[in-house]
């Protein structure tokens, strides 16, 4: 969504501020997808993110996260039924809701003005015949008139719904900054939040600059989509720092990951230059410098994934220079818990989603008329929450696998 163009909400054809309330949504079923997975190839999910410490908080009734309890009072098929539960409820309030607020906005962009241009006059008697013709069009009206805020609704109540119900989640957010190294399975969570943070910040920016022009009725800060795209990259960027000089500096890896989630400043730094100096927009260096960082960032973060997050050493022989050092447990010494196809698979899909600009931009060089995206609007932010549900499956493996085997 840029800034730039004649941004009115009575003008949007479709209803964009929907599009995280369905994303979170869509989260939410991934999330169940995952656990059935990892149920299905009998892994314990559950230590693997620290949900077994969780269990045991809640029910102790402290308010302060017991990482030293042990207790596993809730196996993975009982959070399988919770999640699928949590899902169900969830998906019941917010599907309706989003029916009704797309039905609302489509009446308002395109019948508002024939329904509402010329109000029927009160009628004297409830007698009167019109009366309740009336009557229902004032109630239609102030409830088409009202929709706008509807998306705001639905994604407070989403927000609060998640974490009135995952403890978890509630306790690593309002530490995010702050990531805790130890125990390594509480790390995890952290990361898995603030990762899946980064992928929703495109919805997000549209979200936020949505309920700008709904609250003040312009766009105040010029720039107040660039300032929350950099959010979640500070976020990941201090956490980073943070375990470098937990570690006394004696693990880089923290410091190069920084430097990954860094790599994507100059990207927001060259859209700002194209937009505080309009003269610089189309010009031939500052668009070479963009891409050249936008290719940085991608190539960085998708060798990330692969080498550091699933700790793929080889894409010839997945995880092959692991070897087990002892038979006694072969199932706890497994490198590979999935069919192989599926690492390749789930590779590929990684490098074409990272690489979705480019792609992009090599259809415009060919002549075809795309913008931001090819097939649909917004196509790119489906597309990324279901990479990044792809990235936690393998990313939890290979924890699993590092707990077992420590060959990370």
């Amino acid at each position: 969504m840029d800034v730039h163009e004649a941004f009115h909400l009575d003008n949007l054809s479709l209803p964009v501020p929907q599009r995280i309330n369905l994303l979170l949504l869509l989260g939410c079923w991934f999330w169940y997808l995952i656990i059935k997975l990892y149920i299905k190839n009998d892994i314990d999910i559950v230590k693997l993110i620290a949900l077994d410490k969780s269990a045991s908080k809640e029910e102790d009734g402290d308010n302060t996260f017991n990482t030293n309890n042990n207790a596993n009072n809730l196996s993975t098929l009982k959070l399988s039924k919770i999640v699928y539960n949590f899902n169900v409820k969830l998906t019941k309030i917010i599907l309706p809701m989003h029916i009704i607020t797309c039905t609302f906005w489509f009446f308002r962009q395109n019948y508002a003005d024939v329904l509402f241009s010329q109000p029927i006059d009160s009628p004297d008697s409830r007698n009167d015949p019109f009366f309740l013709f009336a009557m229902a069009q004032r109630i239609c009206e102030i409830i088409i008139k009202t929709s706008k805020i509807y998306p705001l609704l639905q994604a407070l109540f989403i927000v609060y719904y998640i974490l009135r119900n995952c403890s978890i989640i509630r306790y690593c957010c309002s530490r995010l900054i702050f990531i805790e190294s130890r125990p390594r399975n509480l790390r995890t969570t952290y990361i898995l939040i603030s990762d899946t943070l980064t992928s929703y910040a495109k919805p997000l920016i549209d979200f936020t600059i949505y309920n700008s022009i709904l609250i003040t009725g312009e766009i105040k800060l010029r720039h107040l989509d660039l300032l929350v795209a950099c959010i979640p990259i500070f976020i990941r960027i201090f956490q980073c720092i943070r375990e470098f000089i937990n570690s006394n500096g004696m693990d880089k890896n923290h410091l190069y990951n920084s430097m990954k989630y860094a790599s994507g400043l100059p990207v927001l730094f060259c859209m700002w230059i194209s937009r505080a100096y309009p003269e610089y927009h189309e010009t031939y260096q500052i668009n070479v410098f963009h891409k050249v960082f936008m290719l940085i960032n991608s190539t960085f973060s998708f060798y990330w994934d692969i080498r550091k997050d699933w700790s793929i050493t080889s894409l010839y022989n997945i995880r092959s220079s692991s070897v087990a050092n002892t038979k006694a447990d072969p199932k706890a010494n497994k490198r590979v818990n999935f069919p192989v196809k599926y690492y390749y698979y789930t590779i590929f899909y990684d490098l074409i989603i990272r690489y979705w600009w480019c792609w992009i931009f090599f259809g415009q060089i060919l002549g075809f008329e795309l913008t931001d995206s090819m097939i649909f609007d917004g196509e790119t932010q489906y597309l990324e929450i279901a990479r990044r549900a792809l990235w936690a499956i393998f990313r939890l493996e290979s924890d699993h696998i590092s707990s077992m085997t420590s060959i990370k």
